[in-house]
C-alpha cells in the first residue's frame, strides 16, 4: 500500500503549473519545481514519478479548470460566433483565477521555450493548436452562418489569424503592455473580419 502524501496534492500541482506557465517545461528544473511546491525529492518522485508526468498532470489541470471553459466558448452552439471569439480574448487576457495563474495560454506560453517540437511535450503543444484552430473555425462559420461574418470569408486562413493573434497576445501579456490595450487589438482583428454589409 503505498504511502500516504504528506503534503496537499492539489495545492503543489497548482504551483507546479504556475511554474511550468511562466518558464516553460524545458527551462523549468526540478530544482525550480520543488522549490515552489514545497516538497522534498522523496515525497516528489513518490507523488509524481518524473517531470514529464508531472507536466501532463499539469496540463490536465489546466484543461479541466481554464482552458475547456475557453474551448468551450469558441464551439457552444449557444453563443454566436463574433461574441464567442470575443468572450475568448476577454478570457485569454482577464483570467488569473483564484490561484492567480500567469494571465494568457498555458500551452501557448510553453510553446515558446520548447526545444524539441518532436518530443512528447512537443506533440501535445501541436494537438493544442490545432484544436483551437478548430475551435475558432467552428466560431468563425456560426458568425457566417448569423451574418456576423461575410460568407466570403476565409475560414481556414482566418482561424490560423486568430491562433497567431492569440499567442501574441500571450506572449505581449508579459510584457508591460497594458492588459486594456492587449484586449483592444484582439477586439479590433475581430472587427476586421466582421461583415460590414
Amino acid at each position: 500500500m503505498g504511502r500516504k502524501a504528506a503534503f496537499d496534492r492539489e495545492a503543489a500541482l497548482q504551483e507546479a503549473l504556475k511554474a511550468f506557465w511562466w518558464d516553460g517545461y524545458d527551462k523549468t528544473s526540478l530544482e525550480d519545481l520543488l522549490k515552489c511546491m514545497g516538497i522534498k525529492t522523496s515525497s516528489f518522485y513518490n507523488s509524481f514519478e518524473s517531470k514529464e508526468a508531472l507536466f501532463f498532470e499539469a496540463l490536465q489541470y489546466y484543461r479541466q479548470n481554464i482552458g475547456s471553459v475557453r474551448i468551450g466558448i469558441l464551439n457552444s452552439p449557444n453563443i454566436g460566433g463574433k461574441e464567442a471569439l470575443l468572450k475568448y480574448f476577454d478570457h485569454l487576457v482577464f483570467h488569473k483565477g483564484e490561484q492567480d495563474f500567469p494571465s494568457g495560454c498555458f500551452m501557448m506560453k510553453t510553446a515558446v521555450n520548447l526545444t524539441n517540437p518532436d518530443s512528447k511535450v512537443g506533440k501535445e503543444v501541436s494537438n493544442s493548436i490545432a484544436n483551437l484552430e478548430k475551435g475558432f473555425s467552428a466560431a468563425l462559420f456560426r458568425g457566417q452562418e448569423s451574418g456576423d461574418f461575410s460568407k466570403k470569408l476565409d475560414i481556414e486562413n482566418s482561424a490560423r489569424l486568430l491562433v497567431a493573434a492569440a499567442y501574441g497576445v500571450s506572449v505581449l501579456s508579459r510584457t508591460k503592455k497594458s492588459k486594456k490595450e492587449l484586449l483592444s487589438t484582439a477586439h479590433a482583428l475581430v472587427d476586421m473580419l466582421t461583415s460590414k454589409s
